[in-house]
């Protein structure tokens, strides 16, 4: 009897030894070249939208080089870094590990740009021009770094904003970059001198506004070496916010608080797009700062001591979150409302009831950015009789309604 003959089916071919199995992760560094409080914000974006990704691996390299962790022959699938221009370890990179890259930085190009996100430059010098006519400044100059000429986007920015206003607007020529106060080096003598020459022959007052804050110390030093008195004589605002160094200076320094946060998110969702197959996009990603100045010493002319306003303004913004009235400040300072409303126009170049709202506004700012609450409870507390006049005021002087302030500015 023959038996059947069982059926032979091909075995599945064995796997190659040297085939590397699939990744079950990607490996994401951040490059900050730095810890500064900035630099810690934008990580905290990164952070905030690495938490969404379950395969993302997040790596942060700190360190003045980029050599630590981008030297070793180790396999990235995306990079964050402030560096704006293809250099030479950018393109190793995505040569040998087709690596996405993605910049979060306004210095110029020096070579083929990477896909970037940055801050909106215009948004930004809008803020600092409005701040500075506010306090009475009828004359805006602008400081930025040296060599930059037309890749400079913030100095177009101030100067496009002088032209809307009808004030005019001096360009200080080759930036300020110093060594002996500023951490890049450049010749100090020469720029300082410089700098110096050019505040002094300025029309007084002036309202400096500055690429950075950096650059406002250097231009708080040379107003000081010029002999001139800041703020009554010089205002001076920067392109950014960094509080330790902004409160180190003997005259605290005025700063735009830029999204560094959002930036640090939006770059890392720009990233996860690029490395999932996304095309690159064509021009940067900005991202418009939120409106919030925080205002010390070098442009706050009610800080003055021979200023009436002073009391007036420290009492409208003690009690922001409170419903306040021309009349009540009147009052409480012991003066006319007709003499307050002269002094707030001479010296702030607006009325009370414009501080008010200012104050009212930036206390519903500050809610909306850093809790959850409806906007039923923000209201009252940023001392509006209503919802519906708080959402009123804040669409009227903001330009958008609050839910999308909030959603646009708002990290968590």
């Amino acid at each position: 009897m023959v038996k059947p003959q069982r059926a032979v089916t091909n075995p599945m071919p064995p796997k190659r030894a040297n085939s590397p199995p699939k990744p079950d992760h990607l490996r994401v560094a951040v490059r900050v070249a730095g810890w500064s409080q900035w630099q810690v914000q934008v990580i905290r974006g990164v952070q905030a939208y690495a938490h969404q990704q379950p395969r993302w691996r997040l790596y942060v390299d700190g360190t003045p080089s980029a050599g630590s962790i981008f030297g070793r022959d180790l396999r990235w699938d995306g990079i964050i870094t402030r560096e704006q221009d293809m250099n030479a370890l950018w393109r190793k990179l995505m040569r040998a590990g087709r690596t996405k890259i993605v910049s979060l930085t306004s210095a110029p190009v020096k070579g083929k740009p990477l896909p970037t996100v940055r801050v909106g430059d215009h948004k930004t010098a809008q803020i600092a021009g409005r701040h500075l006519i506010a306090g009475g400044f009828r004359r805006l100059a602008y400081v930025g770094p040296l060599g930059w000429g037309r890749n400079d986007f913030r100095g177009q920015a101030i100067v496009a904003f002088a032209n809307a206003e009808g004030v005019p607007c001096d360009i200080f020529p080759g930036g300020a970059e110093v060594g002996d106060v500023d951490p890049w080096n450049f010749d100090s003598r020469i720029s300082m001198n410089r700098l110096t020459r050019w505040i002094a022959r300025l029309p007084k007052p002036v309202g400096i506004f500055t690429w950075n804050m950096t650059t406002a110390r250097v231009a708080a030093e040379t107003s000081k070496r010029a002999r001139c008195l800041i703020p009554e004589q010089v205002g001076i605002v920067a392109g950014d916010d960094e509080p330790t160094e902004a409160e180190h200076y003997e005259r605290t320094l005025t700063g735009i608080v830029l999204p560094a946060e959002r930036l640090g998110f939006e770059a890392a969702k720009l990233l996860d797009d690029l490395m999932s197959g996304g095309a690159a996009p064509k021009e940067p990603m900005l991202v418009e700062p939120s409106g919030v100045t925080h205002v010390r010493q070098s442009s706050d002319v009610s800080m003055l001591p021979d200023r009436q306003v002073h009391p007036a303004v420290q009492f409208i913004r003690e009690h922001a979150s409170q419903p306040l009235s021309v009349p009540r400040v009147a009052r409480a300072m012991r003066m006319s409302r007709s003499n307050l409303d002269l002094q707030f126009t001479r010296v702030l170049g607006h009325t009370p009831r414009q501080e008010i709202a200012l104050a009212h506004i930036e206390r519903a700012k500050q809610l909306l950015l850093e809790t959850n609450w409806p906007i039923e409870r923000i209201a009252p507390r940023a001392g509006f009789g209503s919802w519906r006049q708080f959402y009123r005021t804040f669409v009227q002087r903001e330009g958008l309604t609050p839910a999308v302030y909030r959603a646009r500015y708002h990290i968590g």
